[in-house]
């Protein structure tokens, strides 16, 4: 186990490097751009795709816009699976490396009782950290602060991986079905017909109602402690 932890960093520094790598499509493309070059991989446009969404994870990137592209490309059902395992991986990823390199320097921090709002969540991702995650993810989808953020606290790997992995689905769904459904719409006009306008709005009720609810959320546990 104390090797593992030591690989932890090391892996996840060497991800890194390699995103910054690849990543660096993300600088001097448009994201207009980026639908051509995963077309321009041909059969291996799905590994492109992933691999994009990963970097977008430790580099600055249009991670939505990217997600949209994919449905477009792929189709939704196709761009669902593939999004959801990169955005695993990168979540992970970025998660895994918060925690085995910055770690122990925060821990004062989030302990002090100066910060006790930051106490109060930190201790609510140990105890309950399942629901905290799925409520930050459905909150914030695919944020990549959110990891790193998370990265630090004392909520365990199984619960961040579980609550990610559920909070992330209603998002990233709705994300590729109207990336997707847009690609297929023949004029302006087309993009208001109900498959479109519906879900949009659906994705805004949502956006709102998660606001709410998550802020009212942590207030409230932040009070509680």
């Amino acid at each position: 186990m104390g090797t593992l932890r030591r690989l932890v960093p090391i892996l996840a520094g060497v991800a890194l490097v390699a995103a910054l790598a690849y990543g660096g499509l993300f600088d001097r493309m448009r994201a207009e751009n980026l639908r051509s070059e995963i077309e321009a991989w041909g059969a291996l446009g799905p590994l492109a795709f992933m691999g994009l969404m990963i970097c977008g994870f430790f580099v600055p990137a249009p991670l939505i816009v990217l997600v949209g592209i994919g449905g477009a490309v792929f189709g939704a059902a196709s761009a669902f699976v593939y999004g959801w395992i990169a955005a695993i991986v990168g979540t992970t990823l970025s998660f895994l490396l918060a925690r085995g390199v910055f770690y122990r320097y925060t821990r004062g921090i989030a302990e002090s009782d100066r910060f006790r709002r930051l106490r109060a969540i930190d201790g609510r991702l140990a105890e309950h950290g399942f629901v905290t995650v799925l409520g930050l993810r459905l909150l914030f989808f695919l944020a990549p602060p959110l990891s790193w953020l998370l990265g630090v606290t004392r909520v365990r790997l199984r619960d961040y991986l579980l609550g990610t992995a559920i909070g992330i689905t209603p998002g990233l769904g709705v994300t590729v079905y109207l990336g997707d459904a847009v690609s297929e719409a023949e004029s302006a006009r087309a993009l208001l017909t109900p498959q479109i306008v519906v879900p949009g709005l659906l994705v805004g009720a949502f956006l709102i109602a998660s606001g709410v609810f998550g802020r009212r959320f942590l207030a409230r546990r932040a009070a509680h402690r």
